[in-house]
């Protein structure tokens, strides 16, 4: 098939010698024009893909000579060569879409198809439990409702109902999550090759309420009160679960579910595993003599009120009667003292004691600050470590006015 660059006085002058000749356009790769016996027509001729798969080479006639000249043949051909690189034939555009394209998918497809890709890059439960639960509780009526008809006015209405209803928290996250699951699950999942392309991120656009650092602390004057408070606690296990938080920094969701597999006491460390990290990659905690302490008190306490269960800190579902991890962080007689801002009062006493900033984010599992920072092996310095972990326990129960 010769190629050529065609002119209007050349297309005038061809004529039909004997056989079919197809001579290329130069210009516009893909129109082709045809000199048979009877007529000369334009056509189209292009691979045809889906989903990332050749389906088939697609030729289209798009009129003879007599009815398109050159130029308005060159435009009609980069218009029908635009459909099929969405993937449309020419000669069915009105065939199905693939059940299987992402513009097809529903809400809730979206939201499987982005857990599976968290729990492919290691995820912890927590992370994807939270995740799911933003669905269950504040999306669940769009479950049902296709990608394509989710607008971009439908999710700032959304927004401001959740704003309402359950505060501007909650509502940053529910559509932060949408907007996440969107841009990084849906698509990369779509492209030019899909017989309609999926429309533009509709929860982008919408603008989510600022956020300020939290700052909830145990402050050190306050930290004799805590500790009496919580020695009146009633439940042995949750006043250690919260004084193993402070002198640990662990976060909430960690500690709350520890399990005694994890505790290597003579090792001084619990070996939290990578699936349960908010980062990604195993933790070992080092633990002070305090901490030692604490931990053999809970699972003193356990052996004798849930004997058996595999978990530091259990309790008993008030639902299924059944024996499970703790799930209730914090503590109605300490507010603001409980949960997260432990994590907080145990990097502010790091500091204090004289811990360099760089140990204590290791401490907390923190992600550390430069490049050379990450060549850094905490288990090789977990030696040091429990050192410096020992200063903080005994600033803390210094400042807490607790006889060691």
């Amino acid at each position: 098939m010769a190629v050529q660059r065609l002119t209007q006085r050349l297309i005038d002058a061809l004529r039909y010698e004997g056989k079919t000749v197809f001579i290329r356009d130069s210009k516009v790769t893909g129109l082709i024009l045809a000199v048979n016996k009877n007529s000369m027509s334009w056509k189209v001729q292009a691979d045809l893909w889906q989903r990332r798969q050749l389906v088939k080479t697609v030729r289209h006639t798009m009129g003879t000579t007599q009815e398109l000249t050159l130029d308005a043949a060159r435009v009609r051909a980069q218009e029908i060569l635009a459909q099929i690189r969405r993937g449309i034939d020419p000669n069915n555009p009105d065939a199905p879409l693939s059940p299987g394209a992402v513009v097809n998918w529903t809400l809730g497809q979206l939201w499987d198809a982005r857990e599976q890709d968290l729990r492919r890059r290691d995820r912890s439960e927590r992370t994807i439990k939270d995740f799911r639960g933003y669905m269950d509780r504040h999306l669940d009526d769009w479950r049902e409702r296709p990608l394509r008809e989710i607008t971009n006015s439908m999710c700032h209405d959304r927004f401001e109902q959740l704003t309402d209803n359950v505060g501007p928290v909650a509502a940053n996250h529910v559509l932060a999550a949408l907007n996440t699951a969107w841009r990084r699950t849906a698509a990369p999942r779509s492209d030019h090759t899909d017989p309609v392309p999926l429309q533009p991120n509709p929860a982008a656009t919408v603008r989510r309420h600022p956020v300020r650092a939290r700052s909830d602390v145990v402050l050190p004057d306050e930290l004799p009160e805590w500790w009496r408070l919580t020695e009146e606690l009633p439940n042995p296990l949750r006043r250690c679960m919260h004084r193993l938080g402070l002198l640990s920094g662990l976060r909430p969701g960690n500690l709350m579910a520890l399990e005694r597999e994890w505790l290597d006491l003579p090792g001084r460390a619990i070996r939290l595993p990578a699936r349960v990290m908010k980062r990604r990659g195993d933790f070992s905690l080092p633990l002070s003599g305090p901490m030692v302490s604490v931990i053999e008190t809970a699972l003193a306490a356990g052996d004798i009120i849930y004997s058996g269960s595999p978990w530091l800190f259990p309790t008993r579902s008030t639902i299924s009667g059944r024996v499970t991890a703790t799930s209730v962080a914090r503590e109605r007689s300490m507010p603001g003292w409980t949960g997260h801002p432990l994590r907080r009062t145990h990097k502010t006493m790091a500091l204090v004691a004289g811990v360099s900033d760089f140990k204590s984010a290791l401490l907390l599992h923190h992600k550390v600050g430069t490049m050379s920072d990450v060549y850094v092996s905490p288990a090789a310095m977990h030696d040091d470590l429990v050192d410096q972990q020992e200063r903080v326990s005994a600033h803390i129960l210094e400042t807490a006015e607790v006889d060691a």
